[in-house]
């Protein structure tokens, strides 16, 4: 085991991803080591699939936004707040421009209106359809900036409540890069040395051609050998190949 890797770290990262020992950040060393040693000798698996592809198994699908970005409402406090975290994030930016649609029609619609409502400034509801409508990718950046002050609690409510939507996986080319159960095998075995990845037969794939969105930790080796690696290394994981599940299919038999 290369003295390079922080044993409370790698421990640590690996019951992030359910192996199940728990290591307390203040533990001492000679608990680290004993938790090390219990963890090598029941030691966790990675799946592998056909293609070498790594990935945490039984890993359980995010259901909310909220569980594939890293958005906090909370610490919106301006409308530039509001408008870098909104752009950081293509699914919801996408959402906002739905949102700076409608609220373009809403706005015309009363604009238009016979009995002109007390509270609406035209002028200032003039220059926000105008801006939606002259620029429909961006023009909710200037919609936000227009309301102000004054429209960052209704823009943090709007981006609290999107979090909570389900999660549109047909938007997946635009999730983090450790997103899900590839993702997140990628970012652990990013933590160890180029000697430990070397005699693993692990290697990091960041892309497998300009504008690929495919990033992966893979393994280059059989999972035989690649076992026989990680023991003689004392690493407290393993690797097995990742099996199919069949649907199963219902069978009438004539009789």
């Amino acid at each position: 085991m290369s003295a390079q890797i922080n044993r409370r770290a790698f421990l640590q990262a690996l019951a992030g991803l359910g192996a199940s020992f728990y290591l307390p950040d203040q533990a001492p060393a000679a608990v680290v080591d004993a938790v090390w040693q219990q963890a090598t000798a029941d030691p966790w698996y990675f799946a592998v699939d056909e293609w070498g592809t790594i990935r945490v198994p039984d890993y359980l699908q995010d259901e909310v936004w909220e569980d594939v970005f890293a958005i906090s409402p909370g610490w919106m406090k301006t409308p530039q707040d509001v408008i870098d975290a909104v752009d950081s994030c293509v699914p919801l930016a996408r959402h906002f421009q739905d949102l700076a649609s409608a609220e373009a029609q809403v706005l015309e619609r009363k604009l238009e209106a016979k009995s002109r409502g007390a509270s609406l400034s035209r002028p200032h509801a003039r220059k926000i359809v105008d801006a939606i409508n002259n620029d429909p990718d961006f023009g909710w950046q200037a919609w936000i900036e227009l309301e102000g002050a004054a429209g960052v609690s209704r823009f943090r409510d709007e981006v609290a409540e999107w979090l909570q939507q389900p999660v549109d996986y047909t938007q997946s080319e635009f999730f983090p890069v450790n997103h899900g159960s590839q993702g997140q095998a990628k970012a652990f075995f990013e933590i160890l040395d180029f000697d430990t990845l070397d005699a693993l037969g692990v290697v990091i794939v960041e892309g497998e051609h300009p504008g690929s969105t495919y990033y992966a930790a893979e393994l280059r080796h059989g999972v035989e050998e690649a076992n026989a690696s990680a023991g003689r290394l004392d690493l407290p994981f393993r690797f097995h190949t990742e099996r199919r599940r069949l649907r199963a299919r219902a069978v009438v038999i004539a009789s």
